[in-house]
């Protein structure tokens, strides 16, 4: 009897608290909120890290150039001071004694201790030295192909979701973002091209040619044992002739696009955590890229005449993109997409043009038809 008054004590004593705790004002008087006006938020933006490799970039190298000796030939005849390819003719250096004790020029006799030549070819069998200068100039405008292979970059996006498409289950949004690819392209080829090969002779006297390479004078102790050389040009013939693969070109194209792109995407859910999604829209690319070229050219004689030409240029390029992906929900703010992408910027020419203009080169960059593959992550907020 007593344990079943004190149940009945202790049940009144909490409906009592309970009656109470519900007839407590709260703090905010009318402007507590109900059940009613609780209100789940939904992210509607979505950020996305990820990376692009692209294929497709196309480039090709062509132009026309032009190699010359560094020679100064002065006159075609008599004596003078003659700088050639291969070799040198310069006023004679050797001395006397005069009456005076003095040393002093010699008296000219026709003859020089100052020449020098690199080739044994250069000796021809009637005891003559024969001098030589070059200059070969392209004439073969053919283009060389030489695509970039793959290029990986990253990318960053971010997308805001409008709504549903019609009440279905489909939503779509907007979406604006950046990537960065690079671009590489190297490649040999080799220009035909008109040789002009210009030769003078030079009279030994009878003397042995001295084994090339060969710089005078020479002296043995203090005696110039020097060969000497006819300083009077015996003769000058200038013959061109055409000759393949005279000229190797070393092409080289180095650089990155920026692509900014803004559109819209269509998102279709396929499960609970897994959609597509599809964008499309427009591309603005800032291209920039340096562009170098080795040109060289061998001669029969003498060393390889070369010679370097640059350019650094950029270009901005409008165009358009679309891309499909699949996109996988790990929690309701983040998640892993992977997709394929498609995109089209135009292209544009680069020039590297030799100091005296005889030399003209071009690289064509086509980013026309540019396509690859995306994957990342992406954060809902």
């Amino acid at each position: 009897m007593k344990f079943l008054c004190r149940a009945l004590c202790v049940l009144f004593i909490a409906t009592c608290a309970v009656r109470a705790a519900q007839d407590e004002e709260s703090p905010l008087g009318d402007f507590a909120p109900l059940d009613d006006d609780l209100v789940l938020y939904i992210p509607k933006f979505a950020v996305k890290l990820g990376f692009r490799g692209i294929s497709g970039a196309k480039s090709s190298f062509g132009g026309k150039g032009s190699l010359l000796s560094n020679s100064i030939l002065d006159a075609a005849t008599g004596t003078a001071n003659r700088l050639y390819h291969d070799g040198y003719v310069i006023a004679d250096t050797r001395t006397m004694v005069d009456p005076a004790g003095n040393s002093v020029p010699i008296t000219p006799d026709g003859r020089t201790n100052s020449w020098s030549f690199t080739n044994d070819t250069q000796a021809t069998t009637d005891g003559l030295i024969a001098m030589h200068t070059y200059a070969a100039v392209s004439n073969d405008a053919t283009f060389h192909d030489k695509d970039p292979g793959t290029a990986f970059g990253v990318e960053v996006s971010l997308d805001r979701d409008m709504g549903k498409v019609f009440g279905t289950r489909m939503q779509w949004g907007l979406v604006a973002g950046v990537s960065i690819n690079q671009i590489a392209s190297a490649t040999d080829t080799t220009l035909n091209a008109n040789v002009t090969t210009t030769t003078d002779l030079y009279s030994l006297g009878g003397q042995a040619a001295p084994t090339a390479p060969f710089t005078g004078p020479t002296l043995n102790g203090s005696v110039d044992v020097t060969p000497l050389l006819g300083s009077d040009l015996l003769s000058r013939t200038t013959v061109t002739t055409a000759v393949a693969g005279a000229i190797t070109n070393g092409f080289k194209l180095r650089g990155a696009y920026m692509t900014f792109r803004a559109g819209a995407t269509l998102y279709v859910p396929i499960t609970q955590r897994l959609s597509a999604m599809m964008s499309a829209g427009a591309v603005l690319v800032y291209a920039g890229t340096a562009f170098e070229v080795n040109q060289a050219f061998k001669p029969e004689t003498g060393d390889s005449i070369s010679q370097f030409l640059s350019d650094n240029d950029s270009k901005i390029l409008p165009g358009y993109f679309a891309d499909a992906s699949l996109q996988f929900s790990i929690t309701d703010t983040a998640g892993l997409y992977v997709g394929a992408v498609y995109q089209s910027s135009g292209d544009y020419t680069q020039e590297a043009v030799s100091p005296d203009g005889t030399s003209k080169y071009e690289t064509r960059v086509d980013l026309s038809s540019l396509q690859g593959i995306r994957a990342g992550v992406s954060f809902k907020f």
